[in-house]
Order: structure tokens, then sequence, then C-alpha cells
């Protein structure tokens, strides 16, 4: 859910938001093992919990992937004291005895914080680039990151809510002009011949399941993937023959 609190998520905090909590998505986190409470930023939840994977006691070959719900709608959810660092000004959350939800809610989307918009939108943007960071630095400690495909990309353009630019692209979010459906992408694997520069010819998020697959010498076909994926794999990752080296799993 991209709209996730990005700050609540225990029953006290779930209870104390009411009616609005469901919508707003202000309850525990989901894991394995039940449910998990927190009450830190989810950036940094996310991040922990899959460096807490990476590092596990496992030599095997590994995949993990990591949904940042950041930088979302209602950007302005942070932390106190990246507010206070960056001379923010706090946004009105939810309260029921301030304010009617959907009155409330319509101000919070489009919500007008005139010159401070920008800071509130960098602040979640490094916020998850740190996180980032640290993931990268738990891969690297493991095995090193010359053989592990690291993959960046994002959903969607930025949206106007947020005080995102597209620039120079036109459109944002929500539209089908290129600043809503073009967005970054980088992949790094150097151990695979990918060098530093960029590729210009169009690539889409679908393509990445069969690019991974042929990188690790896999038939999609053995994993119940329609044959046709094999053709959408990026070219410069197909291979003409299967090398001796057991394939990730």
């Amino acid at each position: 859910m991209g709209r996730m609190h990005y700050m609540k998520h225990t029953r006290a905090q779930q209870a104390e938001y009411g009616e609005a909590a469901a919508n707003m998505g202000v309850s525990p986190f989901l894991s394995h093992a039940g449910e998990a409470e927190s009450d830190q930023h989810s950036t940094y939840v996310f991040a922990q919990r899959a460096i807490d994977f990476i590092e596990r006691d496992d030599e095997r070959p590994y995949f993990c992937y990591v949904a940042f719900n950041a930088v979302h709608n209602f950007a302005w959810q942070l932390p106190e004291k990246v507010l206070a660092e960056r001379g923010l000004t706090p946004h009105q959350d939810w309260d029921a005895d301030v304010q009617d939800y959907d009155e409330w809610y319509d101000s919070a989307i489009y919500p007008a914080l005139g010159e401070q918009g920008r800071g509130v939108y960098r602040a979640q943007l490094e916020l998850m680039d740190e996180q980032i960071g640290r993931l990268l630095d738990a891969a690297d400690a493991r095995g090193g990151l010359k053989n592990t495909i690291v993959i960046y990309v994002s959903d969607n353009g930025g949206g106007a809510e947020n005080y995102s630019n597209n620039a120079p692209l036109a459109g944002h979010k929500y539209s089908l002009k290129e600043g809503g459906i073009r967005v970054p992408s980088l992949i790094s694997w150097p151990g695979g011949g990918i060098l530093h520069g960029a590729i210009s010819r169009p690539a889409w998020t679908m393509g990445i399941l069969p690019t991974v697959l042929a990188a690790a010498w896999l038939d999609p076909r053995e994993w119940r993937t329609p044959r046709r994926l094999q053709r959408a794999a990026s070219p410069p990752l197909r291979r003409k023959r299967r090398p001796r080296r057991a394939a990730l799993r």
C-alpha cells in the first residue's frame, strides 16, 4: 500500500488514529512470524529487515526484493529530528478531535507546503538513499557486489502532490506522458560485464524477470513462466551456452 503511514505502526497508534487507520495504513507490519510493531520510519524498517535477511547465516545465492513506500503521498510524515535538522514545519496529521477526515484528507493529499514542499520531498528521498547505501554495504560485506545483480527502478514518475519535478519530461504520475511512465532505472553487475554507461533504447519492468533468469542461466519455461518471457529478456544478457556453474536458486 503506497499511502501507508511512514511512522505509525503499533496497535496503540492504530487505536489512537481511529476510523481513518485502515485508509492511511496505520497498523503493525506483517511478517512471516506475525505482526511486527514499530514506530520507526518505514524506510528504515524495510531496509533493516532486508539487511537482516542478507546477513543471515546462509551462503546460498539469494534474491531480495525491497519495495520502499517512499517517496509517496503524505511525504511530510517525517521524524521530528529530520524536520528540525532541515528547518521544516510539521504538517497536521489526522486528528478526529480537530477535523473531519474527508476535509483533512483533501488538504493533506495535496498539501500547501509552499517553499518547503521540495525540502520535504528531498528529505524522504535522502532517507531512502541512505538506507539503500546500507543495503549495498551489507551485500558487499557478505560476498562482494561483483557477482551481485542490483536493480533500482521506480514504479511511476513523480507526483505533483509530492512536489516532485520530472523535467525535462512533461507530465507526472497519473498521466500517460513521459513524466508519468518513464522512470529512472539503474543496474549494477560488475562481474557480468555491465560497465558504466547509459542504454538509450526503451526497456520495461516486465522484462526484469526473464533477464535475471537468463543471467542465472535458467530456462524461463522451467520456472513455469510464459514462453514469450524468453523473448523479452534484454539482449545484452542473453547467453547461447550454459556455463559450468551452479544456477541461482
